[in-house]
């Protein structure tokens, strides 16, 4: 329990949580907050840092400090958990890994009152990846805090992780054996790009998102038009 600003992350530093006697997949080590504090948690400004198996619960906080910052580049964020804050995380830098593709990687941030994970400026090549993010007061992820970024055609714009377009679900057809879901992604021509899927109980008030249950993954290649079928068996 912290009663000030914990001090700003500045040389490379990995702070592991599963280190703790019994730990076994869900966080034990615990950082609240009794009174609002007006700096993230937790601020990493030194490259190649790591955060592993934390919990982070603040509910004192105001407007839009999050739980974790991200203002380097090349840190890894994996099996913490966010609840009951202001924000998730926010990044600022490029090459950030937050989640992953191995059992245990993703994080989990829930019952936020903004957004899950924003990413903004001149950030790039973040990879948000098996993390269930759910019961946000914005929206899940949110590239440049504008909120729901329009697709554009061959994803030619710029910005945040280069607002990267968002797959366009057609169709999901639950079978006796399986569930078939088909789409398309729109984006940067002959590139591959890894889509996730995710179920949720109730859907983001802002009609995009939340994506509490990671149900798996597909791989998708843009061909030279920009297009990239979905149709994948789950």
């Amino acid at each position: 329990s912290i009663s000030s600003a914990l001090p700003v992350i500045s040389k490379k530093t990995v702070i592991d949580g599963r280190t703790q006697p019994g730990y076994a997949g869900t966080p034990l080590v615990l950082i609240t907050a009794p009174v609002a504090i007006l700096t993230p948690v937790l601020d990493l400004s030194a490259n190649e840092s790591q955060l592993l198996g934390l919990k982070i619960s603040y509910p004192g906080a105001f407007g839009t400090v999050p739980a974790i910052r991200i203002n380097s580049n090349n840190n890894v964020v994996q099996g913490c958990v966010v609840e009951s804050c202001m924000e998730g995380i926010r990044i600022f830098g490029s090459d950030n890994l937050v989640g992953g593709t191995d059992p245990g990687d993703g994080n989990v941030i829930s019952d936020v009152v903004g957004t899950g994970i924003v990413v903004l400026g001149t950030a790039q090549r973040n990879s948000i990846l098996g993390n269930s993010i759910y019961g946000a007061g914005a929206v899940g992820i949110d590239l440049g805090v504008n909120g729901v970024t329009a697709n554009d055609p061959g994803d030619a714009d710029g910005g945040a992780n280069g607002l990267q377009n968002k797959p366009v679900l057609t169709s999901v057809t639950v079978g006796s054996y399986d569930t078939t879901i088909d789409g398309m992604l729109s984006s940067t021509p002959n590139t591959a790009f890894r889509v996730e899927f995710f179920a949720s109980e109730a859907c983001n008030a802002s009609g995009y998102g939340d994506g509490k249950t990671f149900i798996g993954f597909t791989n998708v290649f843009c061909w030279s038009n920009g297009e990239g079928p979905i149709n994948e068996y789950l």
